[in-house]
């Protein structure tokens, strides 16, 4: 009986433990990147113990997108070969080892429904859990309805709230990244039913996630929401389902009441949006208030590093902030050298570390998955691809290693979704 009760727990354990530990990871993600790679460095090795390698292998196989995925990570591998910062390349290539372990593992499983709803109330869970802890520490900002543009002090006051490790950018993606799913639920265009139940909780956290995307004056991710909300309906229009197309209209008319609610700081954001003259031999910070001066300075600087000798394959992995301090050098960027500041744009970002071959390979990425998500009809692929990519378009998501998480996680688990067998094979 004791021998019998021991086999059944280590059964349990193969069966649920990978499960746990990536939930773990999941809920983790927000609050301490340390610790939820530790979780995620368990799940692992879980994997391993469950023993059923040669299955996943099996299981892969024909599935191509895996080796184009992979094959970026390959490409920083290769990079490590002529980068001109060792040190800075390891760094790079240990954040970047999760673009080659999310394909594998989630692309080699079969992800049954439920599971998949799991995974995504894990997410929305340690969101909403987020939330109520920058509420707890910052009530009094949080609830600022004057819309007084002091009040865009609260983004930064994220920075010191105890338990949360991320920072405005990324929590906007992550925000506007729930917002876009639960468009797409509304839209018919989600992949999975829920109930009445369900669709009235998660209108109440969009609500939730649209205040709170606005409170921390996040401006690409708010954009990027509106392109990729347009997106969503003019889908939704194509495939007739005029009921989802009502709900998601009223989801983006209380945007624009969150917004207009806070006009005065709606007003700030625009007029910090716009061009000024760029003085790069001020070091300090009011002279570059605007967003878009210092990526114009910023990329004005990556520009002066041109060469025709790293034109096709860059300067190696880890070498772009090298590449760009010489141009912030060149160009007496007081600022950036003192903020030590990466591209502010992906793109650029992987042209300057692989060259033309690396960008090239970046933007194909995108596309082929995409196309693929058209093949399919798997428009959650392409509406995540597509909040992706404009957001690559400001920042360089990819250099921390929240942004190449979150993209690594999201991008398999939809792949795996879209590529279950019931269509065309891929």
């Amino acid at each position: 009986m004791e021998q019998a009760n021991t086999l059944t727990m280590q059964e349990n354990i193969k069966k649920y433990g990978p499960e746990v530990l990536l939930i773990g990871f999941i809920l983790l993600i927000p609050f301490h990147i340390r610790a939820s790679n530790l979780m995620l460095l368990a799940w692992f090795a879980s994997l391993l113990f469950v023993g059923d390698l040669k299955q996943r292998w099996e299981r892969l196989a024909s599935k191509r997108l895996f080796y184009l995925y992979i094959g970026f990570f390959g490409l920083h591998l290769f990079g490590m070969l002529y980068t001109e910062d060792w040190a800075r390349g390891v760094i790079d290539l240990d954040k970047k080892l999760v673009i080659f372990f999310f394909p594998f593992a989630l692309l080699s499983e079969e992800i049954k429904p439920h599971i998949f709803k799991l995974r995504l109330y894990a997410f929305w869970a340690s969101l909403v859990a987020l939330i109520g802890v920058l509420l707890w520490f910052n009530y009094g900002m949080f609830f600022n309805f004057s819309g007084d543009i002091n009040d865009l002090a609260f983004r930064e006051a994220m920075t010191e709230t105890p338990w949360v490790k991320v920072g405005h950018v990324y929590l906007g993606l992550f925000l506007t990244w729930t917002i876009i799913m639960i468009l797409a639920i509304f839209l018919k265009l989600f992949p999975l039913p829920f109930s009445k139940l369900e669709k009235a909780c998660l209108f109440f956290l969009a609500l939730l996630m649209i205040f709170t995307l606005v409170k921390i004056s996040a401006r690409m991710a708010i954009l990027s929401l509106l392109c990729v909300g347009l997106a969503m309906v003019l889908v939704a229009l194509t495939q007739l389902r005029h009921k989802g197309y009502a709900l998601g209209l009223l989801l983006g008319l209380l945007l624009f009441g969150a917004l207009l609610g806070q006009s005065k700081r709606v007003r700030f954001m625009l007029e910090n949006s716009f061009p000024t003259e760029i003085r790069y031999d001020s070091p300090y910070w009011y002279d570059w208030t605007s967003g878009s001066t210092i990526r114009m300075a910023i990329w004005n600087s990556a520009w002066q590093t041109f060469t025709w000798e790293s034109a096709v394959l860059g300067t190696g992995t880890g070498s772009p902030r090298g590449r760009l301090r010489k141009g912030y050098e060149k160009m007496n960027f007081k600022f950036a050298l003192e903020k030590s500041f990466n591209a502010h744009n992906q793109f650029l970002e992987t042209y300057l570390g692989l060259g033309l071959i690396g960008l090239a390979y970046w933007l194909a990425c995108f596309f082929i998955p995409v196309y693929q998500a058209f093949r399919y009809q798997y428009y959650l692929l392409f509406f995540f691809l597509l909040l992706f990519f404009l957001s690559g378009l400001t920042e360089s998501v990819l250099t921390r290693q929240k942004g190449v998480v979150f993209y690594a996680f999201w991008n398999s688990l939809l792949t795996a979704q879209m590529l279950k067998p019931r269509g065309p094979s891929s």
